[in-house]
């Protein structure tokens, strides 16, 4: 998908000059083409269409507020950019603030240690599969948070000059960009750990008493309040109508509330699997991290 979207974007939108058509376009072509090759893969492996089986979408129905909370979670998220324009009433600070979470991605790709973490506890995976994804997790995420923080003012005047003078947001981004992505690497092994939804006579009561549950209500929660502390420090920021201080709002909420979420989170995922967290060879990878930068 992503191989396919920069270059129809760049063709359509640059060299064909279609605008905002070609972009909408682009992406449209590049979802076609990703479930075209996931249905192929999936031929390859010998699915074959036998028709509609009603008692799964019953059965999915079920847990409708999992996936209801995850809607809600990553609306509210989202939600901070159109707030701080309502706010501050002006689109400077969200301009500074959208610069500084632009650096969010090379901190996400870390992440990806944690692709098959859930299949792995779904197959009787155990808390040393967690504690080894959390080492691959840091080799990557601690070194490139150190990057970013190194080199936070210069990546920031790549998109703008004026940029720059928020280098510390970008810094405040991808400090608790790592912390959210560590505590979706333990979501995973909960997800995966959770059989609720394998049961074969399972009500909404028992969706609600899982873990599952729990952890994605709990997530909500941290969000609506990072989302209601950074409002609150928005306001109280426009008082010294500096547009930079402004649009650290957010940025600074999220963090606090991450920073004092995270250990809730690891209690309740201990709950769930027994696993340690490697302080010695995240300590390591830590220093070496900062050396390699250095």
């Amino acid at each position: 998908y992503n191989g396919l979207r920069l270059p129809l974007a760049f063709g359509l939108v640059v060299m064909a000059y279609l605008g905002l058509k070609g972009a909408i376009l682009a992406i449209s072509l590049a979802h076609l083409a990703a479930c075209l090759a996931g249905s192929y893969f999936l031929y390859r492996k010998g699915w074959k269409w036998d028709g509609v089986d009603l008692s799964l979408p019953k059965a999915w129905f079920k847990g409708f507020s999992i996936p209801l909370l995850s809607i809600v979670r990553s609306w509210i998220a989202s939600t901070d950019c159109p707030l701080l324009a309502a706010i501050a009433g002006s689109e400077i600070p969200v301009a500074y603030m959208s610069a500084s979470y632009s650096l969010k991605s090379p901190v996400v790709y870390g992440q990806t240690t944690a692709s098959g973490l859930y299949a792995k506890m779904l197959t009787g995976g155990e808390g040393r599969d967690v504690e080894e994804i959390s080492r691959l997790y840091f080799a990557i995420t601690t070194f490139m948070v150190v990057t970013v923080i190194c080199l936070a003012s210069p990546l920031m005047s790549l998109l703008k000059p004026e940029y720059a003078d928020a280098y510390w947001i970008a810094i405040i981004t991808v400090i608790y960009t790592a912390i959210h992505g560590l505590l979706a690497t333990f979501g995973s092994a909960v997800a995966g750990k959770e059989t609720v939804d394998l049961k074969p006579s399972v009500g909404i009561k028992d969706f609600i008493k899982s873990f599952l549950f729990k952890w994605s209500f709990l997530s909500m929660k941290v969000h609506l309040l990072g989302l209601a502390l950074g409002s609150l420090l928005a306001v109280i920021f426009l008082m010294w109508k500096d547009p930079i201080l402004v649009a650290s709002a957010y940025p600074i909420g999220w963090l606090i509330t991450w920073c004092i979420s995270a250990s809730k989170f690891y209690r309740m995922a201990k709950r769930v699997v027994s696993f340690n967290l490697p302080f010695r060879a995240v300590s390591y990878t830590h220093l070496r991290a900062h050396e390699t930068s250095l």
